[in-house]
């Protein structure tokens, strides 16, 4: 009888044992996925950050390629208007100057219709408006304003 108590007592212990292991296992296994699920947590926050980050990134490189473009855009614009103006001065400067020389060509033969000698009226011809203007203008007054 004693043998069957002590292997009782023993079977018991096993269970015990067995009982004990298993809460134990069960206890890391609850710990672990605790553990699991907060490491999880961090990491995906700390992917939408970096998420984050980066798309705030790419909204400043964007704003600056716009703004240089917009600025790259004006130069180029403002360029064009000046080359324009330019143009467009050359071509009032020139329709003055044509007209001044075909006001010339008229008082001459105005003049010579009135009989002025031909040496006064040669003095006249030798005049060229458009080298009167440039010598004015090197000598510091303001350059000619064609309207």
């Amino acid at each position: 009888a004693k043998i069957a108590e002590l292997q009782k007592y023993r079977a018991m212990q096993q269970l015990a044992k067995e009982y004990a292991v298993q809460e134990i296992r069960r206890e890391e296994e609850e710990e672990y996925n605790r553990n699991y699920a907060v490491r999880k947590a961090q990491l995906a926050k700390a992917e939408e950050a970096e998420r984050r980050l980066h798309n705030q990134k790419i909204r400043h490189r964007d704003s600056l390629k716009q703004s240089i473009n917009q600025r790259d855009a004006q130069r180029k614009e403002s360029q064009k208007t000046f080359v324009t103006s330019g143009h467009e001065y050359v071509k009032k400067s020139a329709a003055e100057l044509r007209n001044l020389n075909q006001v010339k060509a008229r008082k001459i033969e105005e003049l010579r219709g009135l009989g002025v000698p031909e040496k006064y009226l040669a003095e006249l011809d030798k005049f060229d408006p458009e080298m009167a203007l440039l010598n004015d203008y090197k000598l510091g007054a303001a350059a000619p304003k064609f309207s």
